[in-house]
């Protein structure tokens, strides 16, 4: 069950950013490729969470490898841009928690 969902743009490996669909679930954060794949990051394995001018970078690992999220909220104004935004802060304390993440106004 997804606490909450958001459109946020997700860095891709070639440095293009591309919207995704996110959700943040009390376990997990996850996205939805353009293919309709879904890419889902256990939040207990998180290892590092930064922020730089509104994007935020996630380190999750796994096994013997560690895998980079960058992501940010959507620019401009509006509802979207806000829910995005707000989303961006819910998965920053989400990661650093490790699980479980304090959402307000979450999704029932």
């Amino acid at each position: 069950m997804a606490l909450l969902s958001a459109w946020l743009e997700k860095r891709s490996t070639l440095g293009l950013w591309q919207r995704r669909f996110f959700l943040l679930e009390p376990d997990r954060l996850s996205y939805h490729s353009q293919r309709g794949e879904l890419h889902s990051f256990p939040l207990h394995t998180s290892t590092a969470v930064s922020r730089d001018d509104g994007e935020v970078a996630v380190a999750f690992a796994a096994s013997s490898t560690t895998r980079e999220l960058r992501v940010r909220a959507l620019k401009g104004e509006g509802i979207a841009a806000e829910q995005s935004a707000a989303f961006v802060d819910a998965v920053v304390r989400a990661c650093r928690a490790g699980a479980q993440p304090e959402v307000p106004g979450a999704l029932e």
